[in-house]
């Protein structure tokens, strides 16, 4: 469906798929999928029912975990997808510690390309939901990119933005944090499937916040939640790095700090010392994420406006500084692999 007409259904005439995605890292660009899974279900017409029971499943509970505990939209759950990927690469222990997922567990699973295919196949022409969904969209794009293969017309409404227009106060936006501040039924975390029903479930909140899902319009979600992605955005955005640049995935592989000159800063175009995250790609562009030692504060810069990059010796008795998700950095011993949660 073209995105024009799309904006003009309502919401109970709309097939939607809720879905996740589980990595190798934090990056996009560089990671490679390890599972997919998506729950297709349709919005009905009427009233929002009461939220299920909760259960304390996964995870600590925040503070003020339920405060705005409330009816979700009634819903009809018509299919589920799940399938572990084998990403043709090892899986870091750090991210093994965050989903669970081992090699052992993915060595007889599909290539990403084939798992990737099945899934689009199963949402058919349903519209896409993801939490931080440029993540989702960016990773299965490159997937598909990698091996020649097209991109789909299919849309994706990102779920990470409405929460903040709708539900002000939580401790951060984070999908694991966001079903306890809300009351959602509690699911195991960091696993594709749980987390694609707590997504759905977070977009029943939303819709019954806002209205009648039989009387709203995609367009009534979109300009609170943003315009609607597709895969075809992700698929001008190049996915490797030119040569001169190189040196930003070793630095990001040896965990050592680079002294970069950046166009179109704040700060001006003079050197400054950033330790590097990962590569993120999304509004059209391929980012670098990292801690700016200029401004004390985490800061994303566009590849392409980097000018001259270098990198900086490595002291191994140093903490280094890591990033932790949701803005949030630490040091800590350089020889410690602690895992890091995508958020």
């Amino acid at each position: 469906m073209e995105l024009s007409a799309l904006a003009r259904a309502r919401l109970a005439d709309v097939t939607w798929v809720a879905f996740d995605t589980e990595a190798t890292g934090y990056s996009n660009v560089s990671a490679r999928l390890v599972e997919i899974a998506g729950v297709r279900f349709r919005l009905l017409p009427g009233a929002a029912e009461p939220a299920e029971p909760r259960s304390a499943v996964d995870g600590d509970a925040t503070d003020g975990a339920g405060a705005l505990a409330g009816a979700l939209a009634a819903a009809e759950i018509t299919g589920t997808f799940s399938e572990l990927v084998n990403p043709g690469v090892p899986m870091p222990p750090e991210v093994v510690a965050i989903h669970g997922i081992t090699d052992a567990d993915v060595a007889g699973a599909a290539s990403p390309v084939d798992v990737v295919t099945r899934f689009l196949a199963f949402a058919g022409d349903g519209v896409l939901l993801a939490h931080y969904a440029p993540f989702d969209l960016g990773v299965m794009t490159f997937a598909l990119l990698r091996e020649g293969k097209g991109v789909p017309g299919t849309a994706a409404v990102d779920t990470s933005i409405l929460p903040k227009r709708l539900f002000p106060g939580a401790p951060n936006y984070a999908l694991p944090t966001l079903v306890q501040f809300l009351g959602l039924p509690t699911v195991r975390a960091h696993r594709a499937l749980p987390d694609a029903h707590a997504t759905m479930n977070l977009f029943r909140r939303c819709v019954a916040a806002i209205g009648r899902a039989d009387e709203l319009t995609v367009a009534d979600v979109t300009k609170l939640a943003g315009p609607a992605l597709t895969f075809e955005q992700f698929s001008h955005i190049p996915y490797t790095l030119p040569a001169e640049l190189a040196v930003l995935d070793e630095a990001i592989a040896r965990e050592a700090d680079l002294t970069l000159e950046y166009r179109g800063g704040s700060k001006g175009q003079g050197p400054r010392r950033v330790t590097p995250s990962h590569l993120f790609a999304r509004d059209g562009a391929m980012f670098l994420e990292g801690f700016c030692h200029l401004d004390q504060a985490p800061k994303s810069f566009r590849v392409d406006r980097i000018e001259r990059v270098s990198l900086l010796p490595v002291d191994p008795a140093a903490p280094v500084l890591r990033n932790k998700g949701s803005g949030h950095w630490v040091k800590e011993a350089r020889a410690a692999r602690p895992a890091r949660a995508r958020t």
